[in-house]
């Protein structure tokens, strides 16, 4: 009788997929190791087994069995595929999907190989409030949820590595839904093919949302394709490529109460009607060293959209190559700053095939070449109503159908340009070649306008504008440098045709000596100033900026006759 007790005792401990591996705060960590890839319920949570009825550790019953044990635990979990089978309410943990009350590492052997299947009847995980729990190495697929949270419906502390969150379904948040109290870390992991009414990919309502190294790829929603946050979003060394929006947001829609912040990242491929790439929707954003491309928008926003009231920065980024019906790159309606980018390749249907702007727009140390609208105007840039201004920048080589190859801006907008270099723009069937100013007040300082094309005023083309123009280059032009009305009375201004009306502060050379648009230092390219250039030293010292277009000091002595005084246009001798 003794041995055949002993051999009962030594049975039951082999039986056990338990190792204790350490402690936490409340007692032993214990390591639950999975055996099946049947789906049963725990018969008796908290008896340390973690064994359904016939005996084997299953997923469902090694969670149940933490939950029922306070403090930290670990499940591994072997590769297999893991089917969610017993239809529930969601409620109980013994049925449904999988519910994580306690904090928890589960650890697959590679999402690969570790599939977690909610077989299109469940949810796939519930993650409890105040709880900590890590999840990697498997994948989460075919979840599905009438509500919230296809594949995860997190409200505690909880980081996914290595995991791929796929095909699955849900009101909001096809493939995860983040609540206002959960704070979710997602690194070098999968969202991919979820689908939901609103973020498709992940919803983010009110938590604490990082995401770094992975991608978020081919999802789709009625509204916010990828990312739908109305907390606090970071996004880092990430993809957001080929989502779909039925309405704005292809990539992300960060809406109100939203704050993103994306850094080193790429949104390519996006679709939706408004903010192909990226909309701002009611949150403010800041986009660093990250690549907009290729992007669209079936209204406008191919790129980025950013709604009245929002605030968005851009710095040493690129939009470039997205499209849309207008503003192939950017629709800016609230305040955007940016900051040593590039805005090239973008192409709208009708007008605006860089930028449309009817906020405040601040462009500084950037390049935007060679965008286009194909059917109306603003090659680069179309302002209606809006404040502008751009320092420091290169506008060159956009092309318009209608008025403003480079800029147009209309009914009552401002625009102030600054040691800007606006060259090889084009206006094909219209005028301003350069810029178009129809009702709007612009300001040019120390700027140089070359090789611009229109019919009619191929560098600047003024109705009913009022325009003024100081220490500025307009030469070499083709067809007649100004058009329309005349601007202001100007200081020191240099051009190499002859005004069709007498204007003070204009002062007609044949020959400017301009180089071509070449990379001249600094981070845009610029027209050198040659040697014998009239524009050397012939500017106004108390107009002059502190620095030309590249960051060279202002005024140097460009003529070496001993006095230092500023030169006319971008460029500093």
């Amino acid at each position: 009788m003794k041995q055949l007790r002993s051999l009962i005792v030594v049975t039951v401990f082999l039986a056990l997929t338990i190792t204790v591996v350490g402690c936490s705060e409340h007692g032993p960590v214990i390591t639950f190791t999975v055996d099946t890839t049947t789906d049963g319920a725990d018969i008796n949570p908290g008896d340390g087994l973690s064994d359904d009825d016939v005996g084997n550790c299953t997923l469902r019953a090694a969670i149940q069995e933490t939950n029922a044990m306070p403090g930290h635990d670990i499940i591994s979990l072997p590769a297999g595929n893991y089917n969610l089978s017993i239809i529930g309410d969601n409620v109980s943990d013994a049925t449904g999907d999988l519910d994580i009350t306690d904090d928890l590492t589960i650890i697959g052997d590679g999402a690969g190989t570790t599939i977690i299947d909610g077989g299109n009847r469940s949810r796939v995980f519930v993650v409890s409030s105040e709880i900590t729990v890590e999840i990697s190495g498997v994948t989460l697929q075919n979840g599905n949820d009438a509500a919230t949270g296809g594949g995860i419906y997190n409200s505690g502390t909880l980081t996914l590595t290595d995991i791929a969150i796929d095909s699955n379904t849900a009101e909001a948040g096809g493939g995860i839904h983040n609540s206002a109290t959960g704070d979710l870390t997602i690194i070098s992991s999968t969202v991919s093919n979820n689908t939901a009414s609103s973020g498709g990919g992940i919803f983010n309502e009110g938590g604490m949302l990082s995401i770094t190294d992975t991608v978020v790829s081919s999802n789709s929603a009625g509204s916010s394709g990828g990312i739908r946050n109305t907390g606090t979003v970071t996004i880092m060394n990430s993809m957001v490529r080929d989502n779909m929006s039925g309405c704005a947001g292809g990539g992300i829609d960060n809406k109100s109460g939203g704050t993103a912040t994306i850094t080193s990242s790429n949104f390519k491929g996006n679709k939706a009607p408004h903010g192909g790439g990226i909309a701002n929707d009611g949150g403010n954003a800041s986009i660093t060293d990250t690549v907009i491309n290729s992007n669209t928008a079936s209204s406008d926003g191919g790129g980025i959209l950013n709604m009245p009231g929002c605030t968005l920065t851009i710095t040493n980024s690129t939009v470039k190559d997205n499209k849309a019906e207008a503003a192939g790159g950017i629709n800016n309606a609230g305040n955007l700053t940016m900051t040593e980018c590039i805005v090239s390749g973008n192409i709208a249907e009708t007008h605006a095939g860089g930028f449309a702007n009817g906020g405040t727009l601040i462009i500084t140390n950037s390049t935007l070449n060679e965008n286009r609208a194909e059917t109306s105007g603003g090659g680069a840039i179309h302002n209606v109503r809006g404040a502008v201004e751009i320092i420091n920048s290169t506008v060159s080589h956009n092309t318009s159908c209608w008025a403003g190859g480079g800029i147009s801006t209309h009914l009552g907008g401002t625009c102030k340009i600054t040691n800007c270099t606006i060259s090889g723009n084009i206006a094909t069937d219209d005028v301003g070649g350069g810029i178009f100013i129809q009702e709007s007040t612009v300001t040019i300082i120390n700027s140089t306008f070359c090789d611009n094309t229109a019919p009619d005023g191929s560098a600047i083309h003024n109705a009913q504008g009022t325009t003024t123009v100081k220490n500025s280059i307009i030469a070499k032009n083709n067809g007649p440098g100004f058009g329309g009305d005349p601007p202001e009375p100007g200081i020191y201004n240099l051009t190499d045709f002859e005004m069709h009306i007498a204007v003070v502060g204009f002062t007609q050379f044949n020959d400017m000596r301009l180089g071509p648009l070449a990379d001249n230092g600094g981070p845009t390219h610029t027209h050198a100033l040659l040697t014998g250039s009239p524009a050397i030293d012939a500017g106004d010292d108390q107009v002059c900026p502190d620095t030309d277009q590249r960051g060279i000091t202002r005024p140097q002595d460009g003529n070496a006759d001993g006095t230092a005084r500023c030169d006319v246009g971008a460029f500093e001798s």
